[in-house]
């Protein structure tokens, strides 16, 4: 649900960009128009509904943490997309998966992948799985009753330039296949979770990745410990949010606070400060709000 980055926009005369970034992150981005994902979005936007030359004026309030692997691009990226969406979308109708091929140019500024694991979920709500990408298919679940998750967010001295495509880069060319059937096993426990509303089911999934996370794992100090912390606490399951370095656990919410601040306990025992969050994944997507 928390937090969401908010976009602000405004149609030119004139065909010119003007950014303004606030927030509790405004210093780490980029306000040159070649480089702002938020930009990339809302000219793709224009540009599949015919409007190549349009104007705006862009204000962008930061309340996702960048480099923490919580979404951050994708949440800018879709509110952006949304944004422009709502200004000229009486000159055509978009489709939701067209939209969220927009708001995908943002990803791809950012990271260099045109991905929508992050701005479909921001732009549809709910736990959303991709299917395909030629043509683009994506399935949407309503989010199961109770469930939360506690991230822990790490202070790490160092923040890769390009994280995202490192933590891509590391991952293995080859698979054994006896780690393929087990990680095909996992993924079925997390959508027989989803579609059955079994948060034991689908947090067995979570716990079951044989390839992404021992790859990845070691970019961040005492993963292992962290996962562990949460597991002990009564999480349904816990893995690396994103490219990381968060890391997240499914949970009820009665617990989702206990589990949090073990999992800090756990990351500070490894010399590592961190801080976390508690949410609940939002049944609704991108929306306008009044601001006045």
């Amino acid at each position: 649900d928390k937090p969401r980055d908010i976009v602000e926009l405004e149609l030119l005369t004139e065909d010119h960009v003007k950014i303004a970034v606030e927030g509790p992150y405004a210093n780490e981005v980029p306000t040159s128009p070649k480089e702002n994902v938020c930009v990339a979005a809302i000219r793709a936007v224009f540009s599949k509904l015919g409007e190549v030359s349009l104007g705006f004026k862009l204000r962008l309030i930061k309340n996702v943490p960048p480099g923490m692997g919580l979404g951050s691009s994708g949440a800018s990226s879709a509110a952006a997309a949304y944004a422009a969406y709502q200004l000229i979308k009486d000159k055509a109708t978009l489709s939701d998966n067209e939209l969220i091929e927009c708001a995908m140019e943002g990803e791809k500024l950012a990271t260099g992948s045109a991905h929508a694991d992050n701005v479909a979920p921001s732009l549809l709500g709910g736990i959303t799985v991709i299917l395909s990408y030629d043509p683009l298919m994506i399935k949407r679940y309503s989010p199961p009753r109770g469930l939360y998750f506690a991230i822990a967010m790490p202070k790490l001295p160092y923040k890769p330039k390009e994280k995202t495509k490192y933590a891509r880069e590391i991952l293995p060319k080859q698979v054994d296949f006896k780690l393929v059937v087990k990680q095909l096993s996992g993924l079925a426990q997390v959508l027989t979770g989803l579609a059955f509303k079994e948060l034991k089911t689908f947090g067995m999934g979570i716990c079951s990745d044989h390839i992404v996370e021992p790859a990845r794992a070691k970019l961040i100090p005492g993963f292992y410990k962290v996962k562990e912390a949460a597991m002990r606490c009564g999480a349904y399951g816990a893995s690396i949010s994103g490219a990381g370095p968060s890391v997240f656990a499914a949970c009820s919410r009665a617990i989702a606070r206990k589990v949090g601040e073990a999992m800090v306990k756990a990351f500070e025992e490894e010399g590592v400060e961190a801080s976390f969050l508690v949410a609940k994944p939002s049944k609704e997507g991108a929306k306008v709000e009044d601001v006045a």
